[in-house]
């Protein structure tokens, strides 16, 4: 997708200028390149699979979409320091936060909220804390 899209749909997902490096979720491995692969190759042909599978344009671009969304949402960084019994860890990386919210057509501060809070209810009573690192 980074190596087969248009630059002017790389710019509506706000992957524009970005590379695997670019992304925490794409650098875990040990491997981000294959040499003897080619990535906008093998981009086009899932496209061509897709439209093989009767998706339309509009699909196509809503995979990119959501695939784009969850890139952004691993380059989410929390501040461990922040946290009390009280207050969450903070988002130390609102830019990407704002990107996933947007491409994934969620209010960012139900995305903050669900990334920083826990919910649970205990009898009839409904108690939101802070997530910590364990609750992860």
């Amino acid at each position: 997708m980074l190596k087969g899209l248009e630059t002017s749909d790389k710019e509506s997902l706000g992957i524009t200028g970005m590379t695997a490096e670019s992304f925490s979720y794409l650098t875990t491995g040990d491997c981000i390149e294959v040499p003897t692969i080619d990535d906008s190759e093998l981009f086009d042909s899932v496209k061509d699979s897709l439209q093989n599978m009767g998706f339309v344009i509009s699909e196509y671009h809503t995979i990119w979409r959501i695939l784009s969304g969850i890139l952004h949402l691993g380059n989410i960084k929390f501040n461990a320091e922040t946290l009390t019994d009280n207050n969450p860890c903070e988002i130390t990386t609102p830019e990407s936060a704002n990107a996933a919210a947007k491409l994934l057509d969620i209010d960012v501060g139900i995305l903050n909220k669900c990334l920083q809070m826990k919910t649970r209810k205990v009898g009839s009573e409904i108690l939101e804390s802070p997530l910590s690192e364990a609750d992860t």
